[in-house]
């Protein structure tokens, strides 16, 4: 946007715009006795003399860079004011304010550098971030195949321990129940074969019967073929006894 262009040539005038014809403005380093430069041109090439001697408009082309203490006297020498003033722009902005685009003017303050260096920095920890992300995701992916294994391990587990159960109940629905009876030798004993063997020794239960029943001990020696029965004796001899027997298993 254009701006409003300052007078190219100040001029010094009274309270009644009068100039200072012939006055004098000497610049110095603000709060300071020190004298400091303004120049004729805006390359800063040619000084101004220091005072800056008015003309008889009361006038002079005066360029500066930065602060100045500015001291306005008349041409009899007396002080009119002593006074802060500034360029508003300095010789080193100044290129920045010449500036004919906005990238020129990004170029000569650095924003330029500041932004690539900026951009690297987010690109690098942005390529840091995405490390750490496929690091998680391999582990996470590994944690899940071992997962994977274990629970597939256990199902099989699970499985085979099914199975043997299932055959175990299965073997449960084969048992057989076998039934008979016989009688002891003088000697008190007796060999009973089953008429089909057990495939695992049977559960066996005898019965005797005879006289003085009472005082008999029934001894029993079952397997998988058959089972031995003995009669043992107390007070008095007991002949030969008639017995029933139940043999019960797989």
């Amino acid at each position: 946007m254009p701006l409003l262009l300052p007078e190219p040539e100040v001029q010094f005038c009274d309270a009644n715009g009068h100039p200072f014809a012939g006055g004098t403005v000497t610049f110095y380093t603000p709060g300071t006795d020190t004298l400091k430069d303004t120049w004729q041109d805006h390359d800063g090439t040619s000084l101004n003399t220091n005072p800056v001697i008015l003309d008889a408009a009361g006038r002079a082309i005066i360029f500066g860079s930065g602060e100045y203490r500015c001291v306005l006297k008349d041409a009899d020498g007396n002080l009119i004011y002593d006074q802060w003033t500034s360029s508003v722009v300095s010789d080193v902005m100044l290129p920045v304010v010449q500036a004919t685009s906005i990238a020129e003017a990004r170029d000569l303050l650095g924003i330029t550098d500041a932004i690539q260096t900026e951009t690297d920095r987010a690109l690098a920890a942005e390529a840091n971030l995405q490390n750490a992300i496929t690091a998680e995701t391999t582990r996470a992916t590994n944690a899940e195949n071992t997962l994977t294994t274990d629970l597939n391990n256990e199902i099989a587990r699970a499985e085979a321990a099914e199975a043997s159960l299932q055959s175990q109940i299965n073997g449960l629905g084969t048992q057989k129940m076998l039934v008979g009876g016989g009688a002891t030798d003088s000697s008190g004993y007796a060999r009973v074969t089953f008429s089909t063997a057990f495939t695992y020794t049977p559960c066996f239960v005898a019965c005797i019967a005879g006289n003085n029943f009472d005082s008999v001990c029934i001894n029993v020696y079952p397997d998988n073929t058959g089972a031995d029965i003995r009669t043992d004796f107390s007070d008095t001899p007991f002949g030969p006894a008639g017995f029933q027997w139940i043999a019960v298993g797989t």
